[in-house]
């Protein structure tokens, strides 16, 4: 594949058109664990999700780590790309050499790891939200996800979206490639 210069509109099209879809894929899997834990246990695992921190254990043994670690291996492979990116015709590049593990893994710590936690953390603590449907507590810390991606979208844009925030601090950017 050879490198290929795209509008920034239409990288940004790409960018958030293979994020949505390994999201998409991502979200079959872990439900389909999930329910399969489920099943397996007669919903024993599920019952016993009382807690803020059994439930916090659960998500981040049956969502987060496996969806972190989808992302540096896929971006860390011969490939540099997520099933997303690739169908997309995108890859992560290394600004100097080949993408590090590293490399890989910063930049998907501050892209999955920071906003995700946030959200889970502000949804779990001090009492799982859902304990109470009722409630009208106001959770101040379900606005900071929303800041975090509002600093990354502002970043994309200054940088006309060749470059996250995420990719900065990693050095690394997202290009497009001819198939």
């Amino acid at each position: 594949m050879k490198k290929q210069k795209i509008s920034t509109k239409r990288l940004l099209g790409y960018r958030f058109l293979a994020y949505s879809t390994d999201f998409v894929i991502l979200m079959i899997i872990v439900m389909g664990v999930q329910f399969g834990f489920s099943y397996l246990t007669d919903g024993v695992v599920n019952n016993n999700l009382t807690t803020s921190w059994s439930i916090y254990a659960w998500v981040l043994g049956t969502v987060t780590l496996p969806v972190y670690l989808y992302f540096i291996l896929s971006e860390y492979s011969k490939k540099h790309a997520t099933i997303g990116k690739r169908l997309f015709g995108l890859k992560v590049v290394s600004d100097k050499n080949g993408v590090t593990l590293w490399q890989s893994f910063i930049r998907n710590f501050i892209k999955v790891i920071i906003p995700w936690e946030a959200t889970h953390i502000a949804l779990l603590f001090p009492t799982p939200i859902l304990a109470n449907p009722t409630s009208s507590e106001f959770r101040v810390a379900l606005f900071a996800p929303y800041v975090i991606f509002a600093i990354y979208g502002t970043y994309l844009l200054i940088t006309k979206g060749r470059k996250t925030l995420h990719d900065a601090v990693a050095g690394t950017n997202v290009q497009y490639n001819v198939k």
